[in-house]
């Protein structure tokens, strides 16, 4: 039987959990061989591994101009790694700076591609798309609306479903074992705050979210932290007490049995959307990658939900918005009245979802057939 070489390219952990959930679901079905950059997803799966996603880390401008020089250089070294190896497909995960342009290289070189989470060309102008025709053979949405969107531009696009839909699972059956588990009172109003995946993000945004929990004293918290962050880190901005608890691995079911949510803006907000949790939503980077974001950005949103919602249901604290008095006094106003957000959470689910189909088990068998011929 034949052994299919696929070349993976996922720079942040979201991506890297995406590509091991659809591969490990492929490799059900073909053998496979793995091979370029990615996490402890993939890792797991036995990619050979040339780059962490550690290591392709950037946030904003600033984070782009500090490691540009090594982002070149992983670039070129990966880009001689596929033409040495000749995979099959190469499969691009989100990481849109990096991919697209590696989509373009690489594909002069006649290799099949497979975008996976389509870049979101479309919130920073249309142009862009029809760039994408002629790098990508199989352009794989995620986002309801996205598929028409480049089908029109002549891409080869689907709309698979949203992954997050297959993920959600809950360790906890009940909120008073989950609250037993973590050693919280369940009877007391408790806020989940998700500060981001990496390293740049809690460093953004964990000041004010640490002076808002001060003022906000009366309340129990749960700081949801990935696998990626240390612990040491979170600790350096907030202390664990009785009322205040840094879990990880049960974010899912932290988002669940809280309250409220405080989400920084990304894939997180859509999992908060599904399971109902009313949120507000933040994101902070420095000055010259916000400046730039709000002049070149095509859409007035960044929060995934309100941007499937197609209008601002849940508030959005970005750039000088993004401080203690602005995150207390938002939180205040909603937590009076969330059932009306909360009604139009349970919208998002339903436009997310395909009846009767697995997101990941339909992605999985699309990429089989086209990986056959």
């Amino acid at each position: 039987m034949k052994l299919y070489k696929i070349f993976v390219i996922a720079g942040e952990a979201s991506g890297d959990r995406l590509a091991g959930n659809l591969l490990e679901c492929l490799s059900r079905e073909l053998p496979l061989q793995i091979y370029g950059t990615g996490g402890k997803y993939l890792k797991a799966l036995g990619q050979k591994q040339y780059y962490s996603i550690e290591s392709l880390e950037i946030i904003g401008i600033d984070g782009l101009l500090k490691k540009s020089i090594q982002i070149i250089k992983i670039f070129r070294d990966l880009i001689n790694k596929v033409i040495q190896l000749k995979p099959d497909i190469i499969l691009l995960v989100d990481y849109p700076g990096f991919n697209v342009r590696f989509a373009r290289v690489a594909k002069k070189h006649n290799f099949k591609i497979i975008y996976y989470v389509a870049p979101q060309v479309w919130a920073w102008g249309y142009s862009r798309i029809y760039k994408l025709k002629n790098y990508v053979d199989l352009l794989l949405c995620i986002l309801p609306f996205e598929a028409e969107i480049f089908a029109k531009a002549g891409i080869n696009a689907i709309y698979v479903g949203n992954p997050v839909i297959s993920r959600i699972n809950y360790v906890f059956k009940t909120k008073s074992d989950f609250f037993s588990n973590i050693s919280l009172n369940p009877s007391l109003y408790t806020i989940a705050v998700l500060p981001g995946s990496r390293k740049k993000e809690i460093e953004n945004h964990m000041p004010a979210i640490a002076e808002a929990i001060v003022q906000l004293k009366y309340f129990q918290f749960i700081i949801c932290k990935y696998s990626e962050i240390s612990h040491r880190l979170i600790e350096k901005y907030v202390k664990q007490d009785k009322n205040v608890k840094i879990v990880e691995g049960l974010t899912y079911d932290c988002i669940k049995y809280a309250d409220f949510a405080w989400v920084s803006s990304g894939t997180a907000t859509l999992e908060t959307a599904i399971i109902n949790t009313p949120m507000l939503i933040f994101y902070k980077t420095s000055f010259t990658t916000y400046f730039l974001a709000r002049l070149f950005l095509k859409i007035p949103y960044i929060g995934l939900p309100n941007i499937i919602s197609a209008k601002k249901i849940i508030p959005e604290l970005t750039g000088s918005k993004m401080k203690s008095k602005y995150i207390v006094n938002t939180f205040n106003f909603l937590k009076e009245n969330t059932s009306s957000q909360v009604k139009h959470l349970k919208t998002i689910k339903e436009n997310l979802f395909i009846p009767n189909i697995d997101p990941v088990s339909y992605a999985r068998n699309i990429i089989k057939e086209f990986i056959r011929h």
